[in-house]
């Protein structure tokens, strides 16, 4: 994990597919050096011990995960937001981004909440779009700093790749991510 750091990254995008100890540990490290953590909190273990990661830019569950953190399910606003606040007492996350599949996505910053509609699309498959969100998230983030605009990149992101079939061929370029918020702009500009 220190080898990791000697690249000097942006960010740290993390999930629960690898030891406990790996991710704690790279938080920490993280943490010391200054440097954004992003998690996408799968898989969900009502056991994970989320106390240990210390301070998190963006802590990110689906729907299911988070009623297995906090046995609230997010199905409208109003339980997303009570999930939410039990989150950020769980976690020492500056926000708490709920991907909420077809009803877009809720974000939480401690004071305010956000939600953001989905995009209209046909899906053919959704393996892979809650990834593929955490990940277009985090890059937007790292990138221009503003919160709402990477969740509706990353709505964007997902959209596209569940237009398509499979996991890692699902994943949109950054080029189709914008061209499609362009074509979308055109769209709305229009009406």
């Amino acid at each position: 994990l220190e080898d990791a750091f000697t690249s000097y990254p942006d960010a740290v995008y993390l999930q629960f597919e690898i030891a406990d100890a790996a991710v704690i540990e790279a938080c920490r490290l993280a943490a010391e050096r200054d440097i954004p953590v992003f998690v996408d909190a799968a898989p969900a273990r009502f056991d994970y011990p989320l106390d240990k990661l210390g301070k998190v830019e963006i802590f990110s569950p689906n729907e299911t995960e988070c009623r297995i953190y906090t046995g609230i399910t997010p199905s409208c606003d109003e339980s997303a937001l009570r999930a939410a606040i039990r989150l950020k007492g769980m976690v020492q996350a500056k926000y708490i981004v709920i991907k909420m599949g077809e009803r877009g996505a809720f974000m939480f910053d401690g004071k305010e909440y956000f939600v953001y509609p989905p995009e209209n699309v046909i899906p053919v498959d959704t393996t892979a779009a809650g990834d593929v969100f955490t990940a277009a998230m985090t890059y937007s983030r790292a990138q221009n700093g503003n919160i709402h605009s990477a969740i509706r990149m990353a709505n964007i992101a997902a959209a596209i790749s569940v237009t398509r079939a499979g996991a890692s061929t699902s994943i949109p370029t950054l080029a189709e991510v914008i061209e499609f918020r362009e074509k979308k702009k055109v769209s709305e500009e229009k009406k």
